[in-house]
């Protein structure tokens, strides 16, 4: 019993006492539009729903792989980053094509972000950040 209680000691300091969250931002002007709006054509690929989708198909392996990192003694929050790194990765088909000139700005604006606690631990900037107001 006493190397049960101790492993489960060990664990628990690895896992830490907060929350760890982990985010996938999309910082376009239309993004929220295309993601929701389901009336929309989308005649170049992708469509809405371009990040629950692929969330959904893949919470199941993120899950493994936190639970993975918790149980080989790996860093937690290095694996929750891998999950959401890839998650940004899945962006691509899955949103849609924009127009010219940017025909791919929205599949390469995914912002992956970790919070530990509610402190901001990992923040990859997008590939192709939001443009000022006005620009294209």
């Amino acid at each position: 019993m006493g190397d049960f209680s101790a492993r489960m000691i060990e664990l628990q300091e690895k896992v830490g006492d907060g929350p760890l969250r982990g985010e996938v931002e999309v910082n376009q002007h239309y993004a929220l539009e295309q993601h929701e709006n389901m009336e929309y054509p989308h005649p170049r690929g992708g469509g809405p729903k371009y990040l629950i989708g692929p969330l959904m198909e893949n919470v199941d392996g993120y899950m493994a792989m936190l639970a993975e990192a918790v149980l080989d003694g790996d860093e937690l929050v290095s694996a929750m980053a891998l999950a959401m790194e890839h998650l940004s990765a899945e962006l691509d088909p899955a949103a849609p094509i924009d127009a010219e000139p940017n025909p791919i700005r929205l599949r390469r604006s995914g912002n992956p972000k970790v919070f530990d606690n509610g402190a901001e631990v990992y923040n990859r900037p997008s590939f192709d950040p939001r443009e000022p107001k006005g620009a294209l």
